[in-house]
């Protein structure tokens, strides 16, 4: 099976809400590799502060699922924070 069809079912699984915020965020990641042109696993490697800051975060959310803010308002303070 493709990676293509592999994200398709996935997707098709989700509530039709939660599927326009996965098309969101796909949308971002389009946006910001046609401006990077980055395509290249290396080019995005961590720091170790990094990979720090991103395990406190899951483990936030795994003690609070819904603790976040809602994906309309974290997409817009990105966008406006990043000028994409």
């Amino acid at each position: 099976m493709s990676t293509e069809q592999i994200v398709m079912n996935r997707l098709k699984v989700l509530p039709e809400h939660l599927q326009k915020q996965v098309l969101d965020y796909l949308e971002l990641i389009i946006v910001n590799f046609s401006k990077t042109g980055k395509n290249k696993e290396s080019d995005y490697v961590l720091t170790e502060e990094q990979k720090k800051i991103l395990n406190e975060r899951h483990e936030k959310y795994k003690d609070d699922p819904f603790s976040g803010e809602n994906w309309d308002q974290a997409k817009n303070n990105l966008l406006e924070k990043y000028a994409i």
